[in-house]
């Protein structure tokens, strides 16, 4: 902002300038030159904001094509909050902290790492679209310069991430474009090429005015990228239980041709179904997967962590090869009754068992059929026990 538009020192003792006055609603025009913290208007009570640039080297990414894009965050942030009393004092006008940072590349060339000069990047041939001959990097421009949120000429607030492949970098922001009170925090995205945004920022902390708390102060932290949860699978035999011990013995043949269904033990909604092949195997895994048949149904495209789910053999929701008069499966060539549940063998018995048992549930699709009650694990979970 116009009051602390260069970085100073670090300083460890409250006390309050006024090098630049008249710029803010409620500033005072006299000029107090002794003091540490300078005093910004615009607040609800006047002249409330304080600004001292401190810079922090707070986050450092590496991108694929070898630039190091170097965040610095203002170590102000970290000593003021929003609407707090002053820290040498528990009585008067609250103060909030007005702080900003700054985004900085630099690239190896030859060997040497080069800082970005007048909002050019040196040995790579790239050139800022605005940001050379602005005054406000090093040497005359900066590269990344779509960084000026309402007063802040550089909103800044030191966290990144970089997902390699992409051509962007994200940053903290304060005072984001989207944000409806301008005194929270945010995410700004800047392009790798020409060092401008390329989409408008996405608002995370936004308090309303009177709200004691963070504010402009370091509202974030770092940014992390996370992949998409890893997919669960449920699945995966039906076999001929030849001496009927419940127990999947070695060299029991498996049953192809089945129908299985999976439903949404909640709602009894019908999500998915598919046939066991010619290994007696079946899954359950998401839309797209090959051999599953997905009913198109919202956030039930796949298989969820942490719910509840009815597998139920001998139907696909419409067609019944069970029985239930007679309680046999009927396939083409052979009828199959339904073997003893939960008898496993060894030190893991659960993993040579059968698990599904006649369902006795009035009204619900799976109502005297063949079905295993199951809730999944956590993201990543694979059961082909079933």
């Amino acid at each position: 902002m116009a009051q602390c538009k260069e970085w100073e020192t670090w300083v460890d003792t409250y006390s309050e300038r006024n090098w630049v006055g008249n710029t803010g609603a409620g500033e005072p025009s006299a000029i107090v030159t002794a003091g540490n913290f300078e005093v910004v208007g615009g607040g609800l009570t006047g002249a409330e904001f304080r600004c001292r640039g401190q810079a922090m080297v707070s986050d450092i990414e590496m991108t694929r094509e070898g630039l190091m894009i170097i965040g610095l965050m203002d170590r102000t942030g970290h000593q003021l909050g929003y609407r707090q009393f002053r820290p040498t004092t528990t009585t008067g006008n609250p103060i909030s902290a007005a702080t900003g940072g700054d985004i900085l590349v630099a690239f190896d060339e030859n060997g040497i790492w080069r800082l970005e000069s007048n909002g050019k990047i040196p040995g790579i041939n790239r050139t800022s679209l605005y940001g050379v001959g602005n005054n406000e990097g090093p040497f005359g421009g900066e590269f990344f310069f779509d960084n000026t949120r309402s007063v802040h000429q550089d909103a800044d607030a030191g966290g990144l991430v970089y997902v390699p492949g992409k051509t962007e970098v994200l940053g903290v922001i304060v005072s984001p474009n989207t944000s409806e009170y301008t005194i929270g925090g945010g995410v700004a995205y800047y392009d790798l090429i020409n060092g401008s945004n390329t989409r408008i920022d996405l608002t995370i902390v936004d308090p309303v005015f009177n709200q004691v708390g963070i504010g402009k102060a370091n509202s974030m932290g770092d940014l992390e990228a996370l992949c998409d949860d890893a997919p669960l699978q449920l699945g995966n035999r039906v076999w001929a239980d030849k001496n009927c011990d419940g127990v999947q013995d070695a060299c029991e043949a498996p049953i192809p041709g089945v129908w299985v269904s999976l439903y949404d033990a909640n709602s009894g909604i019908l999500l998915a179904n598919t046939k066991t092949d010619s290994l007696g195997e079946y899954y359950f895994t998401g839309l797209g997967t090959p051999g599953e048949n997905w009913t198109v149904t919202a956030d039930f495209d796949s298989v969820k962590p942490n719910y509840n789910y009815k597998i139920v053999f001998g139907t696909d929701g419409t067609t019944t090869q069970f029985d239930i008069a007679e309680g046999k499966l009927k396939l083409p060539n052979k009828d199959y009754t339904l073997t003893v549940a939960n008898q496993g063998a060894g030190h893991y018995p659960d993993l040579n068992d059968s698990d599904a048992e006649i369902a006795n549930a009035s009204g619900k699709a799976w109502d005297k059929l063949p079905t295993i009650m199951y809730t999944t694990g956590l993201a990543g979970y694979t059961d082909h026990s079933l």
